[in-house]
């Protein structure tokens, strides 16, 4: 009887599951189920990073020149080390937010390994990184842009020193 039960419970269940596919195809609705771990980017593969840096240095940068690339990066990590909230555009906002959640995703790792899972139970429960668990850029308030830049200021490494850890403070507001 029991048995009876949970199998009938399964096909109501599957059967709402066919119901909602089969009416997202007929309004034309694509849904996509995303990953709950962040994806974190290299910076050489953000092309939208790379391209705001080779603004700031006036001349592409060709994704075969290493070097070229590294100054790039330095470069662009240095004008936002600079800037002031009210000084940094819109369109610069989604590289920001990348590069300060692959500065906190290296930092994570080089002190606690390779384990990309664990990173949400580092975070809970800590005010710093209010904005490591954003999914894009249109989830940043304009009220949250001064924070993000004070944070992102804070685990910027030091543009001289050496390794991911440099100049990263672990720091709780």
């Amino acid at each position: 009887m029991a048995a009876e039960s949970i199998q009938s419970s399964f096909k109501e269940s599957r059967r709402e599951n066919d119901t909602i596919a089969e009416l997202q195809r007929a309004l034309g609705i694509s849904v996509s189920l995303s990953s709950p771990v962040l994806q974190i980017i290299d910076e050489f593969e953000d092309k939208e990073f790379i391209e705001l840096g080779s603004r700031l240095i006036g001349e592409r940068v060709p994704s075969n020149n290493q070097g070229l690339l590294n100054q790039t990066i330095e470069l662009l990590r240095d004008h936002w080390r600079r800037s002031t909230p009210s000084s940094i555009p819109l369109k610069e906002l989604g590289p920001l937010l990348r590069d300060y959640q692959r500065l906190i995703s290296r930092h994570h790792l080089a002190n606690s390994g390779s384990d990309f899972q664990s990173i949400d139970s580092w975070l809970s429960g800590k005010e710093a990184y209010k904005f490591y668990h954003l999914k894009n850029v249109s989830q940043l308030r304009m009220n949250d842009i001064p924070k993000l830049l004070a944070e992102y200021k804070k685990i910027l490494p030091e543009q001289n020193a050496s390794g991911p850890r440099a100049g990263f403070e672990e720091q709780v507001l």
